[in-house]
């Protein structure tokens, strides 16, 4: 999944990890599968 690899360097799991739980809270949701 290269959707986060926009103009960014690859985020690191520790990254999405915290953007998940931000995106969560939000009530965002992405399928990864």
């Amino acid at each position: 999944v290269n959707r986060w690899e926009k103009g960014h360097a690859t985020p690191t799991y520790e990254t999405l990890e915290r953007f998940n739980a931000l995106c969560k809270e939000n009530g965002i949701h992405f399928d990864d599968n």
